[in-house]
C-alpha cells in the first residue's frame, strides 16, 4: 500500500490481542459497542487500515493494515491509551472499578500476517482459546 509522505510501497498488516487490566469481564453492552467505535475511530485517525476485529467480554482483537511509520508499540498506545481515556470518562463504573487508571493491561500479542496464514487468524477470532 503507498504511503503517501514517501516513495515507499509496503504493505504491512498485524494481527494484534490485547486484554483488560485483570481480565475483568467489561467490554460488554454499550461499553463494548463504544469501545468498538472507539478503536475504529483511532484507526482512521492514524491511518490504519481495520480489516477485521473482534471484542469479547475481556479481550481485543483486531487485524490492521499499517503505514510503515507505525511500529506495533505505537499502534497499541494510540489504540489502547485513547480507547482506555475515553471508555473511563463515558462510562464511570469503568473508572471506579478499581483498574489502576486503565482499562487495558500493559501487555499485547502481535504477529505479522505473513507469520500465520489470514484463514488461521479468522479462525481464531470466531474461536478464542478457553479462557479469554
Amino acid at each position: 500500500m503507498p504511503d503517501k509522505r514517501t516513495p515507499v510501497v509496503t504493505d504491512i498488516k498485524y494481527h494484534f490481542v490485547w486484554h483488560t487490566k485483570f481480565l475483568a469481564p467489561i467490554l460488554v453492552g454499550d461499553v463494548k459497542i463504544r469501545a468498538g467505535e472507539i478503536i475504529s475511530e483511532g484507526c482512521k485517525e492514524n491511518e490504519l487500515i481495520k480489516l477485521e476485529g473482534r471484542i469479547g467480554k475481556n479481550f481485543v482483537y483486531i487485524k490492521v493494515i499499517s503505514p510503515a511509520r507505525l511500529s506495533p508499540s505505537a499502534i497499541m498506545r494510540l489504540l489502547k491509551g485513547r480507547s482506555s481515556r475515553y471508555l473511563q470518562a463515558m462510562f464511570p463504573h469503568i473508572r471506579e472499578a478499581n483498574l489502576h487508571n486503565s482499562v487495558w493491561d500493559s501487555g499485547f500479542f502481535c504477529a505479522t500476517c505473513g507469520n500465520v496464514s489470514d484463514e488461521d487468524i479468522k479462525n481464531y477470532i470466531k474461536q478464542p482459546p478457553r479462557g479469554l
